[in-house]
């Protein structure tokens, strides 16, 4: 029967955190600037160019294809 309360708990845990999880995402801060039409190079032998980024502050905080970089776009972007 304890193996079984502890089984359960540990489920509610990971739900509680998965549903934390995604209220965090669902407030993710808009950015302040967006560059678009743009040719960056990064510095990832993977994906050396990018056409966009995102900037909140003064930090890069996304890099690449526009409609990615569109999901940061807010009220006051």
């Amino acid at each position: 029967m304890r193996i079984w309360s502890t089984t359960k708990l540990v489920f509610v845990f990971c739900g509680i955190t998965f549903l934390s999880s995604l209220a965090l995402l669902a407030q993710k801060p808009a950015a302040d600037l967006i560059v678009t039409n743009a040719r960056i190079w990064t510095v990832d032998k993977a994906h050396p160019q990018a056409e966009a980024l995102a900037v909140l502050g003064d930090r890069i905080v996304a890099v690449g294809k526009t409609a990615e970089i569109d999901a940061w776009r807010g009220p006051h972007t």
